[in-house]
């Protein structure tokens, strides 16, 4: 599949980002001392795709 189907191919198959969580602030909302942590579970499918991407497509780097 080429990687620029597989977005719409995650949201036919009803794999939706939870990343829509975030919220915007203003640089004046932010004060100083905020923090924020972001987290998200990547898929073994996911891994590859980066690896193809990035040209790192040795066993060693994928397998684990």
């Amino acid at each position: 599949m080429p990687l620029l189907d597989v977005i719409p191919a995650r949201r036919a198959h009803g794999i939706v980002s939870t990343m829509a969580d975030f919220h915007n602030h203003t640089y004046d909302q932010i004060a100083i001392g905020a923090t924020e942590t972001a987290t998200r579970a990547i898929t073994a499918t996911e891994v590859e795709a980066l690896a193809l991407v990035a040209g790192e497509v040795d066993p060693f780097h994928l397998d684990g």
